[in-house]
């Protein structure tokens, strides 16, 4: 099977975990999450004037939500992180 996007790959993901774990518990895990914005910069030597950058994502915490976006963009400084309400 050729894979076109990668969305593709996520949604066969998204369907073995519904498989494993059946499908309401999956909604269920999937609304738990909570909306986060993290403010990060790229540059290595910055000052308080840059502009900081945004990265959106649903994550179960704080911790979780820096993770993902070091994951996104491995050579961030994270400024802060808020959850959305």
């Amino acid at each position: 099977m050729k894979l076109q996007h990668k969305r593709d790959l996520w949604s066969l993901l998204k369907k073995d975990i519904r498989n494993d774990i059946g499908e309401e518990a999956y909604i269920e895990e999937i609304s738990e999450l909570k909306s986060y914005i993290v403010l990060f910069r790229v540059d290595m030597v910055y000052n308080d004037s840059d502009p900081s950058q945004i990265f959106r994502c649903k994550a179960d915490d704080c911790e979780h939500a820096e993770e993902q976006c070091l994951n996104a963009y491995p050579d961030a400084n994270i400024i802060s992180v808020y959850q959305e309400d």
